[in-house]
């Protein structure tokens, strides 16, 4: 006989919610990686996909330092 999985006694709307915090959680740990490669880029490779560095510092920058 199988052990029971860990879907088999919890509620299906709470696995929901656990997965879908597990994506989210993904989601911005890519972006973080996304923004340590933009602030890697020098001036010329910013130029070559029209961003100026204060647009690259602004998107590098922690949320609560600017608000769009």
């Amino acid at each position: 006989m199988l052990a029971p999985s860990l879907s088999d006694w919890l509620p299906a709307s709470f696995m929901h919610h656990v997965r879908r915090a597990g994506t989210r959680l993904w989601r911005r740990y890519q972006r973080h990686l996304q923004r340590l490669d933009l602030a890697r880029l020098d001036k010329r490779m910013l130029d070559d996909i029209g961003l100026t560095e204060t647009d690259m510092r602004r998107e590098c920058a922690p949320f609560w330092l600017y608000r769009a």
